[in-house]
């Protein structure tokens, strides 16, 4: 009898204990998501979870999609938080060994040059998809061009005759869209950005080898009622020397994370609206004459 009590309560000792030991196990690897979901199907409790990931080496995904995965596999809100701390915390430390001998560590989400955003759930940097700016020059003769307009334009590059020289028009559907001596107007298609964000709006830039955060634009784009399907902005006198307007241009801080890496902050000064952020004259392949990428965003209240 007592021998057949002894192996019953050995069993239940090692059946509770078995959660404990996968916990440590898993401790001893890097974790990830599919580690985490797999510590809470095996009844590991929220406290040893929470200890497992604050000790432990990891990387966690707490995107969007990628939360709503977590949450389905029985992951809860403390454990969340808890892997978004640990990612927070694995990269300071790493940007302080790294700045303590001069070098620099690539933000999690940056696999190249370009232009990011933060997700703030998954505090990690996420690449804009650029759109196609298109821009027109106005001809610059004051009392015929300064006074005309463009009318239906097509959707291909062809010549437009309006009272008097020819204009280079670009290939996006516009109404009406009055223009001025010399202006080089950018036109977006769409009458709204894909992103919204609240301000603060965190914002990197991985410039090129020969660029500087100097080198890009921030506007303001508007919203004519002349023209219900595209963003324009003024890019000012850039063909004849004249320098950009700054009619639409808007000023921005860059603060410098590593070597090429910064990062620019949005904050209330920033009013709600479209905005667009570019390189000008940054060639774009296989693009028509007169593009460049721009990178739209809506600030909202």
């Amino acid at each position: 009898m007592f021998k057949s009590r002894h192996i019953v309560l050995t069993l239940l000792s090692l059946v509770l204990a078995a959660p404990l030991c996968q916990a440590q196990a898993t401790a001893a690897q890097p974790l990830d998501n599919a580690a985490v979901v797999q510590l809470v199907a095996s009844g590991v409790s929220e406290e040893q979870i929470l200890q497992t990931i604050a000790t432990s080496a990891g990387h966690y995904d707490t995107g969007g999609d990628a939360e709503a995965v977590l949450k389905k596999g029985g992951v809860t809100d403390k454990e969340v938080d808890a892997m978004r701390k640990k990612n927070a915390d694995t990269y300071a430390a790493a940007v302080a060994a790294a700045t303590a001998i001069g070098g620099t560590v690539i933000p999690p989400g940056v696999d190249g040059e370009g232009v990011y955003y933060k997700d703030p759930k998954a505090d990690t940097w996420v690449e804009f998809k650029p759109e196609t700016a298109q821009y027109i020059r106005s001809c610059g003769i004051k009392t015929a061009c300064g006074k005309a307009s463009l009318a239906k334009l097509p959707l291909i590059f062809v010549p437009l005759v309006v009272a008097g020289p020819v204009l280079a028009v670009a290939s996006i559907p516009i109404s009406v869209a009055k223009i001025k001596d010399f202006d080089h107007n950018g036109y977006i298609p769409g009458k709204t950005a894909e992103l919204a964000f609240n301000r603060p709006v965190e914002i990197l830039i991985y410039t090129p080898e020969d660029r500087s955060p100097k080198d890009y634009h921030l506007v303001k784009l508007r919203l004519d009622p002349n023209l219900p399907e595209v963003r324009i902005f003024d890019r000012g006198n850039a063909f004849n020397g004249r320098g950009l307007s700054k009619r639409d241009l808007q000023t921005f801080k860059a603060t410098k994370l590593g070597f090429r890496f910064y990062r620019v902050t949005l904050g209330p000064e920033y009013q709600p609206g479209e905005y667009g952020l570019f390189l000008p004259d940054a060639a774009v392949p296989d693009a028509p004459p007169n593009t460049s990428n721009i990178f739209t965003f809506r600030i909202i209240e």
